[in-house]
């Protein structure tokens, strides 16, 4: 998908009722401080509507890889991060805001080699999120702040990505079932808790 029809889809009022149906879920999952965006997962080849989701206070990572599991799999997103906030994490989420049009910002990535991308429509440009698995990719994002002038917000933690990378037209199936597993398993595994 373009990045254009992307864009497009996540302003939309169906993608409105959709985020309300995350949260709905949410709730009933009990995971009760929660804020979900329209986004869209982009990348130098290509863009997919989405849904990013902050959940606060909370702390049991099998509840929160069960959300994402039902988020990714009633959202057809192919792969989504699990990640949670603490100070001796390996992993790393940056946020930084840039001005201007979609395709002004995609090119400023594109030119500073950050091609995984999650970005954020907000009032007269995006929000950019980063996952950073092992931090490997702080020096590529510092010189992109340096030479565009951005500020970084870090977020230190664990995380992982789920269901399956978009790629090819089976992507959406194989998360789905990637996502259907996750989901049975943390439901039985709550349930033996509980």
């Amino acid at each position: 998908m373009t990045f254009a029809e992307s864009l497009q889809h996540v302003m939309s009022s169906g993608q409105k009722k959709l985020i309300k149906s995350i949260l709905q879920v949410g709730e009933r999952l009990q995971l009760r401080h929660a804020k979900a965006l329209s986004a869209i997962h982009d990348s130098p080849r290509s863009s997919f509507p989405s849904i990013a989701q902050a959940i606060y206070r909370y702390n049991d990572y099998n509840q929160l890889r069960r959300m994402a599991a039902w988020h990714g799999h009633l959202t057809q997103t192919p792969s989504l991060v699990v990640f949670r906030v603490h100070d001796q994490g390996r992993d790393g989420i940056y946020k930084f805001r840039h001005l201007g049009s979609g395709d002004e910002i995609r090119k400023l990535l594109d030119e500073s080699g950050i091609d995984k991308r999650i970005l954020i429509p907000v009032s007269n440009g995006f929000d950019v999120l980063i996952f950073d698995p092992g931090r490997r990719q702080r020096q590529l994002v510092n010189r992109h702040a340096r030479r565009t002038g951005v500020t970084i917000e870090e977020s230190i933690g664990d995380g992982e990505i789920i269901g399956d990378f978009p790629d090819g037209p089976s992507a959406n199936a194989k998360g789905r079932d990637s996502y259907r597993k996750i989901i049975v398993a943390t439901e039985e595994s709550h349930a033996a808790t509980h």
